[in-house]
């Protein structure tokens, strides 16, 4: 099964909305964006969020880009 090979995982972003003010991901409107929706990128995506999400592969090492 490929959820069971090892996996490092090389780029992920973890977002403190609350904590960390960016305009994009918080005021209203939202504003064009080149990749189009990104709607579920405003809500915050913490180490906890990660541990679920990744829970089905075996993930042994990561990269994080922004904290």
């Amino acid at each position: 099964m490929i959820e069971s090979m090892p996996v490092v995982d090389a780029h992920h972003h973890f977002r403190d909305i609350p904590g960390n003010y960016h305009p994009w991901l918080c005021d209203d409107p939202m504003i064009p964006f080149r990749y189009g929706d990104y709607t579920a990128l405003r809500k915050p995506f913490i180490p906890r969020d990660y541990e679920s999400a990744s829970r089905k592969f075996t993930v042994v090492k990561n990269v994080t880009v922004e904290a």
